[in-house]
């Protein structure tokens, strides 16, 4: 038996798109425009691969006639990007995709205001022991790396049988 509905024998069209896409760079973070005019939020997809070091925006919506609009944009990650915090909006057909960059980590410690920040800030600059902070800083991370490396090389060439796999 065959049932014939008209909609067996119609073949979606697929029409690709290339979107206008427009960078705005800031000193924080980065911003990237992807004029979507037409769309609506529930036709697109975001997605971040699992490594973080690129974004696909995707999206798919319905014309006259059993025709689609559809499209993917593949957006490359920099390292200088925080991935946890991209953040995205869709306003008027706008949409935006906020790329925050990463804090350097004598910035993030003087934001935090750690202890060890703290006693450092005390003896500062200008204090009676004359210790440059960002120097400290500096030695005590150069330290604390090279302890883990000496360690691992310790345990990794020691005449002691370990296992290895």
């Amino acid at each position: 038996m065959e049932i014939n509905d008209g909609y067996a024998t119609q073949k979606r069209t697929n029409i690709e798109i290339e979107p206008y896409c427009r960078w705005y760079r800031g000193k924080k973070e980065d911003r990237l425009d992807v004029h979507l005019h037409g769309f609506k939020r529930e036709q697109l997809k975001i997605y971040i691969n699992c490594f973080g070091t690129s974004m696909t925006v995707s999206g798919k919506r319905p014309l006259p006639e059993n025709m689609w609009n559809c499209f993917s944009k593949k957006i490359n990650i920099s390292n200088d990007y925080a991935v946890d915090e991209i953040r995205s909006r869709f306003i008027n057909g706008i949409l935006s995709l906020s790329m925050p960059k990463k804090v350097p980590l004598l910035k993030k410690l003087q934001q935090q205001k750690v202890p060890l920040l703290k006693m450092l800030q005390q003896l500062g600059k200008k204090g009676s022991l004359g210790i440059d902070l960002e120097a400290a800083l500096k030695t005590i991370i150069a330290v604390t790396v090279g302890m883990a490396l000496g360690s691992y090389l310790a345990y990794k060439y020691s005449k002691f049988p370990h296992a290895e796999n």
